[in-house]
């Protein structure tokens, strides 16, 4: 429930469109070069009837190991590379078109009855806003209760520093509760209506207690949300869990999901904690992953460290995320629902790995870039390490259209190191240790594995 009220503000954010900055890392331009490209590929000879997996038509390795040394916008950039390259069993890849809609669920009626029951109810935001108040004070109480008692769950913060936490959050949520108190209109009856009240920031709220299960719709924004109010919902973190340990909570993330789409999803991360099991999906199509992976280039996504300028709106990447708590589904959110359109492709011909990583080599330095060092005004260190290369589809923009095509794509995923960030050493090293573990987040590289140009995850181009 901690993460209602951004739904309830979440505003659209539309940036004037401006020219490509000089040094941008970003070849698919949306010139129409990639949809040629597209269209005239078909797949060379030595393809058809081949039993030869993707990995061998390729030239992929098992792994990679190199490390390297080149100069990035800010400064110096130690690159490590050893990684596990990792390819789906497949032996044909398709290019498909793709857009972000209702579409890829199954009958959202349907869907409401499933998770919510026959008795359903409408509710405004302010309602909504009040219901999760309430039931974010209710769990702050109990966990101040379980301090009384001498139960702990952090293990970072100090006894104290946890009741001031967990008395800070309290505060805050009663703040929330007589914000929006007065202003909650009552719960009515649902007519089966999926239009948003004026006043609902383009989102339909429907309740049937104890859960609260929200479609927002605005421009291509889609996410769906469905909260468990009795359980303090998990959220995924570092995404170190393991999947054989947690056997039954994924297949009930598995199981709640069939129930919205007939989409088939793996688990791509877990994490444990006192509050249950949190759960990232990526979902298959044609057998091949579509991972929720973000770019991190060093910076802020988005913008252009040389000129500072936004120059495209942002839409996330398809993300689903669950929460489980004692063998039932406690939260679900599914942001940017992606469904197929069309095949562009059977079969595109893809660039063989050996390229893929000279470009890799190549490309690294104008797509990561550092501040200068403020203590000093002189330039900064930084390293990546390189843990793992992932064949998957990401969605890519088409030109003109608010359409999108589902493109082959290799990623290059790992963590930050901080070589001088502090004068401290043993500051230095805490860092790194925090960032170590989140190697399977975000990608410092996306290459197009049809053309080799340069893919930001984020900006979808």
């Amino acid at each position: 429930m901690k993460r209602i009220i951004s739904i309830l503000l979440i505003l659209l954010l539309l940036v004037a469109c401006v020219p490509t900055p000089e040094q941008a890392f970003v070849v698919n331009k949306g010139d129409g070069a990639l949809e040629t490209l597209i269209d005239e590929t078909t797949p060379v000879p030595s393809y058809e009837g081949s039993q030869a997996t993707l990995k061998e038509q390729l030239g992929v390795p098992k792994s990679v190991q190199e490390d390297f040394t080149t100069q990035v916008y800010g400064g110096t950039l130690d690159v490590s590379v050893d990684a596990e390259v990792i390819v789906p069993e497949v032996k044909t890849v398709p290019v498909f078109s793709a857009a972000i809609g209702w579409d890829a669920m199954k009958d959202r009626t349907e869907i409401v009855h499933a998770l919510l029951g026959d008795e359903v109810s409408r509710v405004d935001s302010a309602r909504a806003a009040v219901l999760g108040a309430e039931a974010d004070i209710a769990h702050c109480t109990d966990r101040l209760a379980e301090l009384d008692a001498g139960i702990r769950h952090s293990e970072v913060l100090s006894p104290e520093e946890e009741r001031e936490s967990v008395q800070n959050n309290l505060s805050a949520y009663w703040q929330r509760l007589r914000m929006y108190r007065d202003k909650a209109g009552e719960p009515t009856p649902w007519d089966g209506s999926f239009i948003p009240y004026d006043s609902d920031y383009g989102t339909v709220f429907l309740y049937s207690e104890p859960y609260l299960l929200s479609f927002l719709e605005q421009d291509v924004f889609r996410i769906v949300t469905f909260y468990d109010l009795t359980a303090d919902a998990p959220y995924i973190g570092l995404g170190q869990g393991s999947i054989a340990e947690n056997a039954e909570a994924v297949d009930a993330a598995l199981s709640f999901f069939s129930k919205l789409t007939d989409l088939t999803a793996d688990v791509y991360a877990l994490d444990t904690s006192w509050q249950g099991t949190a759960i990232l999906l990526t979902p298959i199509r044609a057998d091949v992953p579509c991972l929720p992976l973000v770019y991190d280039n060093g910076d802020d996504t988005g913008y252009d460290a040389v000129h500072g300028q936004a120059y495209v709106r942002h839409f996330n990447p398809e993300s689903i995320e669950l929460g489980v708590k004692d063998g039932r589904v406690v939260y679900l959110n599914w942001e940017s629902p992606l469904y197929i359109t069309g095949t562009e492709n059977e079969n595109v011909v893809l660039k063989p790995f050996s390229e893929i990583m000279e470009i890799f080599r190549s490309h690294i330095r104008t797509a990561y870039y550092l501040n200068y060092d403020e203590r000093t005004g002189e330039e900064a260190h930084a390293q990546i390490c390189i843990t793992s290369i992932r064949f998957s589809y990401a969605r890519v923009d088409r030109k003109n259209s608010d359409r999108f095509y589902l493109l082959p794509v290799w990623d290059f995923c790992g963590y930050d190191q901080y070589v001088d960030w502090s004068d401290d050493p043993a500051i230095n090293a805490e860092l790194n240790a925090q960032m170590k573990p989140l190697g399977w987040r975000s990608t410092f590289l996306t290459i197009n594995a049809i053309d080799g140009s340069i893919i930001d995850r984020n900006l979808g181009y």
